[in-house]
């Protein structure tokens, strides 16, 4: 098993894209449906890593992890709620 600190287990491989693809569609059906029932969102992550995936030469952030993934989606869901003046689909999100 790789330690946190072992740059080999920060690399963003095909399989991590594919999750983090699935988790915004699955995170975006289910806030929208939870939130009609309970204005609180719970989101637990319990496999979620640094948030960020990095080049390891240049430091750069190549793209994010689930954690941002799902606060962005937050964002993104409330925004939208705004732009179309209706009543969000949730009072909190944690």
């Amino acid at each position: 098993m790789l330690k946190d600190s072992s740059p080999e287990k920060w690399v963003y491989r095909e399989h991590t894209r594919v999750k983090h693809e699935l988790l915004r569609k699955y995170l975006y059906a289910w806030v929208i449906k939870l939130g009609k029932f309970h204005r609180k969102v719970i989101f637990f992550n319990g496999f979620a890593g640094r948030g960020e995936y990095t080049d390891d030469k240049t430091g750069e952030v190549l793209t994010v992890g689930s954690p941002i993934i799902a606060l962005r989606l937050a964002d993104e869901l409330l925004q939208f709620c705004e732009q179309k003046g209706r009543r969000p689909y949730f009072d909190k999100f944690i």
